[in-house]
């Protein structure tokens, strides 16, 4: 992986769901239910670039520190709905209408997160020698399971089919392998 060596460590999760996440630091767990999903060494390997990924681009450290701001700003503008507007329905409004522009300002953040570390770890497969099409072909796993996801408006993570489309379109810009 680029950037810093961080001491990688990898844990499987006893759960059957479809799942993997990343902490600082480098370690990353791996569900059962991810690793039985996998029907190749390529798409395993997929997941757990994906989630190198975040590690390599501190996602979890940056949110954390963004977010810490964002809830001040969030907190303050929750303050003044309630000293301007009261505590009617016009002030519940308010206050109901922050909280969901925090929630969907997280949301936003997630997604642009995951889409990063889809495209870097899809050139960390490439890079090790692993097909990157791995990536793609377990999204669509993921979807067969699950379904086609629908809108990714409430969701952390993009759309199974969309991340399949954005991973597809940058494995056509890697170089051929040669031999």
């Amino acid at each position: 992986a680029p950037g810093i060596a961080w001491p990688y460590n990898f844990h499987v999760v006893a759960s059957e769901e479809i799942n993997a996440f990343a902490v600082p630091g480098g370690s990353i767990f791996v569900n059962l239910g991810t690793v039985q999903a996998a029907e190749t060494e390529a798409q395993l390997a997929g997941v757990m670039a994906h989630e190198i990924s975040h590690v390599v681009l501190r996602h979890s450290t940056c949110n954390l520190t963004s977010q810490q701001g964002k809830s001040v700003l969030y907190g303050l503008g929750s303050v003044l709905s309630s000293v301007l507007l009261g505590s009617g329905t016009a002030g519940s409004l308010a206050q109901g209408a922050l909280g969901i522009g925090q929630s969907l300002d997280f949301l936003h953040m997630s997604r642009d997160d995951e889409k990063q570390a889809d495209l870097l770890g899809t050139g960390i497969l490439y890079d090790t020698g692993y097909d990157p099409r791995g990536l793609p072909q377990f999204f669509e796993t993921i979807q067969a399971k699950t379904g086609a996801g629908g809108a990714q408006f409430l969701s952390d993570h993009p759309n199974p089919g969309n991340r399949t489309e954005y991973v597809n379109a940058e494995i056509r810009t890697l170089p051929p392998r040669q031999g």
